[in-house]
């Protein structure tokens, strides 16, 4: 016999925004200081009030804020039962779009992950910077020029998740890797049948998509690659804010 009395009405729809980025995110960063310091208890409190049950704490290459931001929260609103996934933000070294942007590339970590292990992974995981013949990691970067120009690409990303998870089938416990549909994102316009195939590759090395209802039957489909012959995978698609300021 299954008890119910925890679930009276049945099952409930939560809102999830798995992309917010924290105040003090390394680039495009428009949230007011509270004399001169991060305004952590204006951003908690926005959190706190949010009917959002789950949120993708953002951040790009790096995820010490994520956190810092844990840390201050769980001071403010102990007994809070809302859910942060560490979402790592950073630049592929490919380019589908016609503006020519990098693609943008999300790793999105299990909530309760460790921060030495998010640490282990961001000093595994090379960027396409180097300084002195050295490829910088994730962990080198420090600089603002730094967080804009870097990139990195999918075979070092991969190479980070073995070293730090082990096999692929150990990623999926660990991390959900998601492209966007849009912008920055992996549904071109271009004709190109070299680009068309590139986003195709990078669209299997996902698990889900940010995008916007257009995009939901496209990435639902089973034939959606350019080789008719190999059948896709349908993916979820799922919005999220891409907060950068307290008014977002």
């Amino acid at each position: 016999v299954v008890k119910m009395f925890n679930y009276s009405r049945g099952s409930e729809w939560r809102k999830w925004d798995l992309h917010v980025h924290l105040p003090n995110t390394k680039l495009s960063n428009s949230y007011e200081k509270k004399n001169g310091n991060i305004d952590w208890e204006r951003f908690c409190e926005i959190i706190h009030s949010s009917d959002v049950a789950a949120f993708g704490m953002t951040d790009y290459f790096n995820l010490d804020s994520f956190f810092e931001f844990k840390e201050e929260y769980t001071k403010l609103y102990p007994n809070d039962e809302k859910v942060f996934f560490p979402n790592l933000e950073l630049r592929l070294n490919e380019r589908v779009s016609t503006d020519g942007q990098n693609i943008d590339f999300h790793i999105i970590f299990r909530p309760d992950i460790s921060q030495n292990t998010i640490n282990k992974f961001l000093a595994n995981l090379k960027t396409q910077c180097t300084e002195h013949g050295r490829c910088l990691t994730c962990s080198d970067l420090q600089t603002e020029t730094h967080f804009k120009s870097a990139s990195i690409s999918r075979e070092d990303i991969k190479a980070a998740l073995t070293t730090t998870f082990g096999l692929e089938n150990k990623w999926i416990e660990n991390v959900i890797l998601v492209v966007p549909a849009n912008n920055n994102g992996i549904r071109t316009k271009s004709k190109s049948e070299r680009v068309l195939f590139l986003a195709d590759e990078i669209d299997k090395f996902s698990n889900a998509i940010f995008g916007n209802p257009s995009n939901t039957q496209y990435f639902l489909q089973y034939n959606r690659f350019e080789n008719k012959e190999e059948p896709s995978i349908p993916k979820p698609v799922f919005a999220g804010s891409d907060a950068h300021s307290f008014a977002d």
